[in-house]
């Protein structure tokens, strides 16, 4: 069993936004259809501010780039799609735009960022180990696949720094690296931990 699989059972019954690779949504350990990529586009800018207020401005002009601004009505129908497929109670609207509210390892880039601090701070060597396998595990591709290309997501590229910050480059840009010279580690090629 995979660890991304095992993470899934752990998180049945939760909904998570997935950004390390083609972005998608993971409700009740199943992936779930966004829609378009206007749709798509959206959701990733608003998982890549969770918890903060995204402005209507920004999302359009990620979203639709520097063409014809949609009309509020495009903006709302879009959400009101978005919050069928999350859960009507994780979009907001808070002035000037929306939030979207996850809570803990919402999106992959948190629980991989929360994986990685584990596992450089843990003391056992076999936790460390676990926990940045895990972290890398959660990786299924380019981070936000079919949105950072997109002609008009610009906005949503240059977040991608965001993602691919979370990934150390290799063994040797975490602590553990020491587990790499004793032989604990073992290289694949999925993974550089």
């Amino acid at each position: 069993m995979s660890l991304w699989r095992g993470f899934l059972d752990r998180a049945r019954g939760i909904m998570q936004v997935r950004l390390l690779g083609p972005v998608d949504v993971v409700v009740d350990g199943q992936p779930q259809l966004v829609g378009g990529p206007r749709r798509t586009g959206m959701l990733a800018v608003l998982a890549l501010a969770a918890g903060e207020v995204v402005s209507t401005d920004r999302l359009s002009e990620a979203v639709w780039g520097g063409g014809p601004r949609p009309t509020v009505n495009t903006l709302q129908s879009h959400v009101s799609a978005l919050r069928r497929v999350l859960g009507g109670d994780v979009i907001t609207a808070v002035p000037p735009g929306y939030v979207l509210d996850l809570g803990t390892d919402g999106t992959d880039v948190q629980a991989a960022e929360r994986l990685l601090r584990q596992g450089t701070a843990a003391a056992e060597p076999a936790q460390a180990v676990a926990d940045l396998r895990a972290a890398l595990d959660l990786w299924r591709g380019e981070p936000l696949a079919g949105v950072a290309d997109w002609p008009h997501s610009f906005a949503v590229g240059s977040s991608c720094s965001k993602c691919q910050g979370a990934r150390p480059a290799s063994a040797s840009d975490v602590p553990c690296s020491r587990l790499y010279r004793s032989g604990m580690l073992r290289r694949t090629n999925r993974m550089s931990v």
